[in-house]
Formats: C-alpha cells, sequence, structure tokens
C-alpha cells in the first residue's frame, strides 16, 4: 500500500509540480464518481489522503530537491493561497511578542494537506525557524490559510503542498537602540 501511496501522491507534494514547466501530457479528466472520491479525500486506488499525510511527510523529506514527478501525474493545477493578504496581517498580530520586542525573527516551512474546498485538512511543520514559539504560531496562521483548491485530471483534490510562514520583525521603532 505504501509503495501505491508514493507513486500516487508524489506528484501531490509540492505546489512548484504544477508550475514546473515541463511539458503538460494531455489527459482524459476522471468521471465525475472519481471527482467525487477525491473531493472527499481518496485517491483513484482508494487510499485516504487524511490518514496518509504523515507517509506523505515522510515521503517529502526523503526527495531530492530537484525531483519532480512523473508528468503523468502532475497536479493540473496548485492550490493557490486565496487569503494572502489578511494572512499577512494576521501574522503581525500572532507574532511572539518576546520575538518581536527582541527583533527576532525566522521562516517556517509548512506541510500543509488541502483539502478539496481549499481548507488545511492537516498540518505539520516541515522545516523548523529554530524558535519553537515561532514553529507554534506558524502552525496557527497556517490554519488560517485558505486555497483554490487543487485540480487533478479535471477533479478538485487534496494536494498536499509546503508553504513558508516567515518572520519579520521589521526594523526597529526609531528613536530604539
Amino acid at each position: 500500500m505504501l509503495r501505491a501511496l508514493a507513486t500516487t501522491t508524489l506528484v501531490l507534494l509540492t505546489a512548484s509540480c504544477a508550475s514546473s514547466g515541463a511539458a503538460r501530457v494531455a489527459r482524459e479528466p476522471f468521471p465525475p464518481e472519481m471527482c467525487a472520491r477525491f473531493a472527499q479525500g481518496w485517491t483513484h486506488e482508494g487510499i485516504s489522503m487524511i490518514e496518509s499525510f504523515d507517509s506523505l511527510f515522510d515521503i517529502a523529506q526523503r526527495r531530492s530537491p530537484g525531483e519532480r514527478p512523473d508528468p503523468e501525474d502532475r497536479m493540473d493545477r496548485a492550490p493557490a493561497l486565496l487569503n494572502g493578504r489578511s494572512i499577512a496581517n494576521f501574522v503581525s498580530s500572532a507574532y511572539p511578542r518576546d520575538l518581536l520586542f527582541a527583533r527576532r525573527g525566522g521562516s517556517t516551512m509548512m506541510a500543509v494537506l488541502v483539502a478539496a474546498d481549499g481548507t488545511p485538512a492537516r498540518i505539520r511543520v516541515f522545516r523548523s525557524s529554530g524558535i519553537r514559539s515561532l514553529d507554534e504560531a506558524s502552525i496557527y496562521v497556517t490554519e488560517q490559510f485558505r486555497f483554490s483548491p487543487g485540480i487533478y485530471r479535471g477533479c478538485p483534490a487534496y494536494t498536499f503542498v509546503m508553504m513558508p510562514v516567515n518572520w519579520d520583525p521589521g526594523p526597529p521603532p526609531q528613536g530604539s537602540r
């Protein structure tokens, strides 16, 4: 089952797969009943994307940086963050105060399983900022993400994506040292 999961969902590991610039393969869209299964979080092999999140996470950690999926398995359209502007405001309100005053920042890479309705179904820290409170705040912020759904062979589908949450305290206020 893990082998089927790896081959089926390796394509779903990053949003960059859909826009990698590789030649598109003409494919038939899946029938409506298959689209309904994808929308419920199942692969065409009957594997639950939600239950497989940890396996997908492990596969993503083992991938080579330049590794691309087979063009046949590439997403038609990757999920896109819809509420980026409100997330930017949310990040500033969620910034850990002690780190903001200390002018410390960082970046946490998040692994997100985006549901077919565009909401985060599962979230994990993929690469830590090295600061626990920033990583915890990143999880909280990521819960607020809203995406357009990923499209796979004409169907909205659960999609595993990587998204950074960047923390920058900005310049110190004038008159401070």
